[in-house]
């Protein structure tokens, strides 16, 4: 009979072991759902992910080419507005030169003065022709050599030459007019269309999207003919160049020293907008 009770004991002892085994296996149980829910959860959100990454990116790219499209676009125009700026420009030249050749104030006051003037009774008259009212010594006289015949003088020749450069300039034959402003410049290195010549050579360059050669020529106009009409529009487009080149430091520099040098001209106000601009690009 003794040795029957620890047989029981121990069974007993067994089976509250197993009770006990069991109710901590079942405690656990609630644990796993929240696991499993964990995991597929988030294979959820990596499968979301992945299939919002397939979805959007094509979006995006097509944006991105839009805007692309867009900002050649919009040089483009800029690009043609500068033409028809720098035409605008040329034509305004042709026109003020025009005018200024038609001045009443460029006629000849003498001529006007004696035609005007009644002469009294019985005075003969002799009508002088303009050699002898200039007083022209070379002047054909009776028995006299003929007169020598006199080279055009250079600003004359200059003249022309600015005249053809810019109508090949407005034709877009842009080399064409580099060769005629080049000749003038070496022919007329002390014309009044010289720094003109210089300028529009430069815009030419800028036109074909040469910027290097553009700022050079740009830089030569405003430093030195520094007080001539072209210098505040040069120093403007050096700037607009070197921005192009991608120096943009240097392109600041030149736009605020256009300002404080030329601080009165339609270019400093241009350059005003473009510094902020360069400042805050977005």
């Amino acid at each position: 009979m003794r040795s029957g009770r620890p047989k029981r004991a121990k069974t007993r002892n067994y089976a509250a072991t197993r009770h006990i085994l069991m109710m901590r296996h079942l405690t656990k149980i609630p644990a796993l759902p929240a696991t499993i829910l964990t995991v597929m959860l988030s294979i959820t959100i990596l499968a979301g992910c992945r299939a919002h990454t397939g979805t959007s990116a094509p979006p995006i790219n097509s944006t991105d080419v839009k805007i692309a499209e867009l900002r050649k676009s919009l040089a483009e125009a800029n690009a043609r507005i500068e033409e028809l700026n720098n035409k605008f420009l040329l034509l305004k030249e042709t026109i003020d030169s025009g005018y200024a050749k038609s001045s009443p104030g460029t006629h000849n006051s003498a001529t006007e003065d004696a035609s005007d003037v009644t002469p009294p009774k019985g005075l003969k008259v002799v009508k002088l022709s303009e050699n002898d009212i200039a007083g022209d010594p070379d002047r054909k006289k009776p028995g006299a050599a003929a007169p020598k015949s006199h080279p055009k003088e250079p600003a004359a020749g200059a003249e022309n030459l600015y005249n053809k450069g810019q109508d090949l300039f407005m034709a877009g034959d842009y080399a064409g007019a580099r060769n005629i402003f080049k000749r003038l410049i070496e022919e007329n290195p002390k014309s009044s269309y010289t720094d003109n010549a210089i300028y529009w050579t430069a815009e030419s360059y800028y036109s074909e999207q040469n910027f290097k050669m553009a700022y050079e020529k740009f830089h030569d106009v405003f430093t030195i003919y520094p007080s001539e009409n072209k210098a505040p529009d040069a120093m403007l487009k050096a700037a607009y160049s070197l921005k192009e080149l991608g120096e943009i430091d240097r392109a600041s520099e030149t736009l605020n020293e256009l300002i404080n040098r030329y601080p009165d001209t339609p270019a400093a106000a241009k350059a005003r907008k473009a510094v902020i601009k360069l400042t805050y690009p977005n």
